[in-house]
């Protein structure tokens, strides 16, 4: 058994360092790929802090041009709100190529960022700068903040060339956050915009979170045979393949596994928690999402495990030692399996597992209700399925 820390001032100390969670392919989760508006005449995909002073003067005297062309005046910034803006940043080890904003987020930087904000309402960075709240969050896995923030953007930034994936990103936000309904809303308020190709697998994962299976299949079917989804880029289609594979998972009986737990030794079987709610958590200690949620989680088990919540945690360290370090953190005594082959580990290919964390949630009849969701959800469903008496 591990003792968790009362405090988790070590697993603090951890959350700085990580880096976000990794696909298969070594990408992070935490460097989010967004859309960023061109600004200004020459080395438009540059930050200004990041020009010589000559570049500076001219994208200045172009914006202010432009500025006066349309009626509206362009704020001047002080060279302190300037240096600023480019600490942060720096912190946030931000970069802009081409159409892509690139982002790690940290706590310390986020709140700079938002004193910042505060601090210069009326700065020229200001755009840049509330989209960077934006998905910085997004990055995080804070999905609540992340919703709410892509909310405040698109209030003062409704036209710009970052909205339209901004208002995409809004509906995800909501959806990951437990407010699936209204995601919808938010689609259907959307609905005027091109909204882009992730429109309808936006509103299939809502409608699959709410329960409404059937729907959310024959959605995602007819856009994968639709014509104008033949030229969706191959990244796209993967996912929306994902995604129908994660929706038809929904209401069926879950993978049988029968293993070993690493940390106790005890046999660990889909049969062994008949009964039960449990929760299969995909995780790695140098995942930030992961190890952020999973003492929420721990806290969430120590309320209703004598109710019947089970959790099987299963790593994936190709390092045992760093697994055993995050164990320690965590603090939990529920069955833990390690086989060091991450994506390629028979639990991962049963579950059809390629990125973490990744969660299933079965129910007392061993059938999955749940898949991918996060911890706002958790602690709505757990307590639902833990009501529902098992019917075999």
């Amino acid at each position: 058994m591990f003792a968790r820390f009362p405090h988790l001032v070590a697993l603090s100390v951890i959350l700085l360092l990580l880096c976000g969670c990794s696909d298969p392919d070594g990408s992070t989760q935490s460097a989010s790929t967004e859309a960023a508006a061109q600004s200004g005449t020459g080395n438009s995909d540059q930050p200004s802090w990041a020009l010589s002073e000559e570049e500076q003067r001219q994208r200045s005297a172009a914006q202010l041009a432009a500025a006066n062309q349309s009626g509206t005046a362009v704020a001047p910034a002080s060279n302190e709100e300037d240096l600023e803006f480019k600490r942060i940043w720096s912190d946030l080890e931000a970069k802009e190529q081409s159409h892509l904003i690139f982002v790690n987020a940290n706590e310390p930087a986020l709140q700079r960022l938002d004193a910042f904000l505060e601090k210069y309402p009326d700065s020229r960075h200001r755009e840049k700068a509330l989209y960077l709240a934006a998905i910085a969050r997004w990055s995080s896995y804070n999905w609540a903040e992340g919703a709410q923030r892509y909310e405040a953007y698109l209030a003062e930034f409704p036209n710009r060339q970052r909205s339209l994936l901004a208002r995409m990103r809004h509906a995800q936000t909501l959806v990951k956050s437990d407010n699936p309904a209204l995601a919808l809303k938010v689609l259907d308020e959307y609905k005027a915009y091109n909204l882009a190709h992730q429109r309808e697998l936006v509103r299939a994962e809502a409608l699959a979170a709410l329960g409404r299976v059937d729907e959310a299949k024959s959605l995602m079917r007819e856009w994968m045979i639709a014509p104008e989804s033949q030229n969706q880029q191959q990244r796209t289609m993967f996912e929306a393949r994902k995604l129908l594979d994660r929706i038809e998972s929904l209401n069926v009986l879950a993978p049988n596994f029968d293993t070993y737990a690493y940390n106790n030794g005890e046999q660990v079987s889909l049969e062994g928690f008949r009964g039960k709610v449990l929760l299969v958590d995909f995780w790695k200690s140098t995942c930030n999402p992961c190890m952020t949620e999973l003492p929420k989680i721990a806290d969430l088990y120590d309320l209703h495990h004598a109710d019947g919540f089970e959790v099987f945690a299963v790593n994936m360290d190709t390092n045992v030692n760093s697994m055993e370090q995050a164990m320690e953190i965590i603090g939990a005594d529920w069955p833990v399996y390690h086989d060091g082959l991450r994506y390629d580990g028979e639990l991962a290919q049963l579950f059809g597992v390629t990125r973490c964390p990744h969660t299933v949630l079965i129910d007392r009849d061993g059938i999955v209700r749940a898949v991918d969701i996060r911890y706002d959800a958790l602690e709505r469903l757990v307590p639902e399925l833990l009501k529902q008496p098992t019917t075999n």
